[in-house]
């Protein structure tokens, strides 16, 4: 094998499952923030939001594989550049993490939204309820020692009375048994698993590309030291007749 086949790279050696993986996990991530935006926000707004959080993920997804890449102006001037791209892949993921962790409690509330909902009408039809019969416990009761003229004034206010609540105690009662008991209200994402997803989703985009070389770098084989070039009157003459035999 001349040394020019054994330089080059070899395609079956690079991580391109893993590549796709990441590209994956970079676009839904960015799919999920860029949900969440139009959910909580109108108008041209939404266009703006949505723009910065996609540009956000794809460059802090990149900016580390930038930082690594070698550079011919010098050590001091590399270091430099890999710092501004490292600084800028914080800025971004900064940017997309608060975006998806936003999304994902909207979500969240969403799935708790219906038994919320049902929970919070039976409460208002049980409030309803109680201050019906408070009124009708506050209609006062008639005593026997009172005249009779009186006594039958008081009849017939507590009569009254009684006939305006109890209509409005039977429709506050209907309200709430039309209303279903409600599901078991699923508990809330714990905010510690929401950073802990947030983190790892941000540290996958920002470590994953630059981990497997993605981005220009290639696996070579090194050739071994002990290869002499041919020139090119040898390789030509290798590559007709082949190989000498050793004596």
């Amino acid at each position: 094998m001349s040394l020019t086949d054994q330089t080059k790279p070899e395609p079956w050696r690079k991580p391109w499952l893993t590549g796709a993986a990441l590209w994956g996990v970079v676009i839904a991530w960015g799919g999920l923030g860029v949900w969440g935006w139009t959910q909580s926000a109108a108008g041209p707004v939404v266009a703006v939001l949505v723009t910065l959080s996609i540009c956000a993920d794809v460059i802090g997804a990149r900016m580390a594989v930038h930082a690594a890449a070698p550079v011919t102006t010098g050590r001091k001037k590399g270091t430099a550049r890999a710092a501004v791209c490292i600084a800028l892949a914080l800025g971004c993921i900064a940017w997309t993490g608060f975006a998806g962790k936003r999304a994902l409690e909207l979500a969240d509330a969403q799935r708790r939204a219906p038994a919320e909902a049902i929970q919070a009408q039976r409460a208002e039809a049980k409030a309803a309820l109680a201050r019906v019969e408070a009124d009708l416990a506050a209609v006062p009761a008639i005593r026997s020692d009172i005249p009779a003229a009186r006594l039958r004034e008081l009849q017939a206010a507590r009569a009254a009375d009684l006939a305006r609540l109890e209509p409005q105690r039977a429709a506050a009662l209907a309200r709430l048994e039309a209303i279903p008991p409600p599901p078991p209200a699923p508990s809330p994402i714990p905010g510690p698993v929401l950073w802990g997803a947030v983190a790892l989703i941000e540290g996958l985009k920002l470590f994953g590309f630059w981990a497997i070389g993605a981005g220009g770098q290639r696996c070579e084989r090194p050739a071994p030291s002990n290869v002499i070039p041919l020139s090119p009157g040898q390789a030509l003459a290798r590559r007709r007749w082949g190989a000498p035999r050793e004596a």
